[in-house]
């Protein structure tokens, strides 16, 4: 069995091998600490479906947002396990506040999102970070439409997602992608990493009320993999057939109620940043 050592670092670290390659040590070493994790096996797969991803930008401070929330549940409904969704608290209308909008589901990557994207006004969207009629911010009364607008074709990449643990290593959990080429491609990707968490009970706005029992789905807590992404294959072409896995260890933020949370992966195309693959996994206790 494949052994990866993985160097901590705060919340996260990342270490790249390929499948056929000699594993190596890390390409950086930060700190002394080492902890080595078998690489789990992946069943060959080559049934992958297209999935896409929504990025709603949302804050529990935000009038019209579960206007939206009960959109994506309904566009969820029909598409199935093949519509990933992220709740991205951020901006002014997710700053905590006076009792009832105490907490403070913000996050780094959140506001680098955030930042790099800018909403402006909430509630936005974002389906696999395509532009639509000339925008990628797109009003949640166009999510559906412009969802349906996208031809459904033959996946570009396949997505597998595993997790193990340590022995003594409780407060840690390890999370495996592969990441499957399913056609030749020369376009630089990058891949993205997120730890979600649903049934979170707590304060929204909604319209003119205030419901202390909202339940809040979807929502982002933490990236397992860089702001910026991780570069896949080393940003050279990729052969159909080829694939290669990373590796993410994360500290378990004792907030976190696992059996809600979830790992989302997906891939971009680096240059145009739009979502080529998107994958959910649930976590287990």
């Amino acid at each position: 069995m494949k052994k990866l050592f993985f160097p901590f670092l705060g919340l996260c670290a990342t270490l790249f091998l390929t499948q056929c390659d000699k594993i190596e040590e890390p390409f950086k070493e930060i700190g002394e600490r080492k902890v080595a994790a078998d690489t789990p096996y992946f069943e060959t797969k080559t049934d992958f479906v297209q999935k896409y991803l929504l990025e709603d930008f949302t804050g529990h401070r935000c009038l019209n947002c579960p206007k939206a929330h009960d959109i994506m549940h309904e566009m969820q409904q029909q598409m199935g396990d093949t519509l990933v969704c992220m709740g991205i608290h951020s901006g002014e209308n997710a700053e905590p506040a006076a009792a009832p909008f105490t907490a403070d589901y913000r996050t780094e990557y959140g506001n680098f999102l955030d930042h790099h994207f800018s909403p402006g006004s909430y509630p936005k969207g974002m389906i696999n970070r395509k532009t639509f009629n000339g925008k990628r911010l797109l009003e949640r009364t166009e999510w559906k439409a412009d969802m349906a607008s996208l031809p459904r074709t033959a996946p570009e990449i396949g997505l597998q997602i595993k997790d193990t643990t340590v022995a003594g290593m409780d407060d840690s959990v390890y999370v495996f992608v592969k990441i499957s080429y399913l056609q030749a491609s020369s376009r630089p990707m990058r891949l993205y990493a997120v730890l979600l968490e649903d049934s979170i009970v707590s304060a929204q706005k909604n319209g003119i009320k205030i419901d202390t029992n909202y339940v809040h789905n979807h929502l982002l807590r933490t990236s397992l993999s860089p702001l910026e992404g991780s570069v896949l294959h080393a940003g050279t072409p990729v052969t159909q057939g080829e694939s290669e896995i990373r590796a993410y260890a994360l500290f378990r933020n004792p907030v976190w109620r696992w059996r809600k949370c979830s790992i989302v992966a997906f891939v971009t195309d680096a240059e145009s940043e739009e979502v080529l693959q998107a994958e959910l996994f649930q976590m287990k206790e």
